[in-house]
Order: structure tokens, then C-alpha cells, then sequence
């Protein structure tokens, strides 16, 4: 394995690292938009979970700077969040390895 090799799979792991996750991608393409969302708002979207994954998601997401989480003022606390714009660039390699996998499904078929 040359060098360059070793660093694209590296770049590759630390890729999946990030989105990986069951509820993640979801949370990505939620925010693709480019809305602002809250967080009841995401837990509504994303039923089939639990409010402490999400939570537990959406720092993962904010740390590995693909959501950002903007405190929103009013009396009470209120935060939304919204896609990054490297966020937007990882949809963007997901979106485009989901097409690859349809298009190699459909073709085995």
C-alpha cells in the first residue's frame, strides 16, 4: 500500500466515522434544506427514535462540523440547528453513493 493509498483510507474511515450512526443521515438530510430546525422538531421528523439518540447525534454532528447549532434569542433557551457547509458536502457524497448502490442494484436485477 503506497502512501497516498494509506491516506484515502484513512480519509475514508474518519468519513465513515462521522455519519455513522442509525439515525445520522437522517438528521443530514433533514437539515439539507437549509432551514433552521429545532430540536422538537427533528425528534417529530425522526419518530422512530428517542430524544437522548437524537441528542446524542446532533453534538456528534456539531462536533465533526457538519450541523451547527445556533442559539435562537427569546426568554426561553431555544437553539435550531442547520446544515454546515461542509455538512452540505457530505450529503452530497452520500447522495451520490446512494445512486451508485441503486444503479448497481438495478442492474444486478
Amino acid at each position: 500500500m503506497t502512501q497516498y493509498d494509506h491516506r484515502i483510507l484513512t480519509a475514508a474511515e474518519y468519513f465513515i466515522r462521522i455519519i455513522k450512526g442509525k439515525w445520522k443521515l437522517r438528521i443530514i438530510y433533514i437539515l439539507n434544506d437549509r432551514h433552521q430546525h429545532g430540536f422538537n422538531e427533528i425528534t417529530r421528523l425522526i419518530s422512530e427514535s428517542n430524544r437522548a439518540i437524537i441528542n446524542k447525534h446532533l453534538i456528534q454532528l456539531t462536533s465533526d462540523m457538519l450541523i451547527q447549532k445556533e442559539h435562537i434569542p427569546s426568554v426561553a433557551v431555544h437553539n435550531k440547528y442547520v446544515i454546515s457547509d461542509r455538512g452540505l458536502r457530505t450529503n452530497e457524497i452520500i447522495r451520490r453513493i446512494g445512486e451508485q448502490v441503486l444503479r448497481e442494484s438495478l442492474c444486478e436485477k
